[in-house]
């Protein structure tokens, strides 16, 4: 028996989920753990989304400290099978998790701002490599933490809990 969308419970905490949007995209939150759960076909659009504003003033080579990674597998929210728990790009930075069977992916509080970062110095260094336009003065430092931050800003509920 696998759960509708209202019915979705918080992986980490168990408090039930919400809807909400995320630069665009639809997602589902936990407003006591900050944790998303995201469609694996809508991860690039919101990487993309999250890291745009980045590449204005974002210094490729800035070194992104690794998240914690919380031990053990959680259940997925939807069918309550095991997630996997997979390395985004195997850097050893960020881990997050995956229901192969659901299609979803669930992040805990600072791994998709993490994960926008990386995405982010991709595209920065590619841009470079293509024009070769070094980064020079103005360019802005962020840490994972304030990104985090960031994300939790920029979603837009749509249900009041």
């Amino acid at each position: 028996m696998t759960a509708t969308d209202a019915d979705l419970a918080c992986p980490r905490c168990g408090q039930a989920l919400g809807s909400a949007e995320l630069r665009q995209v639809p997602v589902q939150v936990c407003k006591t753990c900050k944790g998303t759960l995201l469609g694996q076909i809508d991860l690039q659009r919101t990487l993309e989304g999250l890291s745009a504003p980045l590449l204005m003033n974002f210094d490729p080579d800035a070194k992104i400290e690794a998240v914690k990674d919380a031990s053990g597998r959680l259940p997925c929210p939807k069918c309550n099978q095991a997630m996997d728990r997979d390395d985004y790009c195997q850097a050893g930075v960020v881990f997050f998790d995956r229901c192969a069977r659901c299609a979803l992916l669930w992040f805990d509080t600072d791994e998709l701002g993490a994960m926008a970062l990386m995405w982010a110095r991709m595209n920065a260094r590619a841009a470079t490599l293509r024009f070769h336009n070094p980064a020079g003065p103005g360019f802005l430092v962020m840490d994972r933490t304030y990104l985090g931050h960031s994300v939790w800003d920029c979603l837009v509920f749509h249900s009041v809990w």
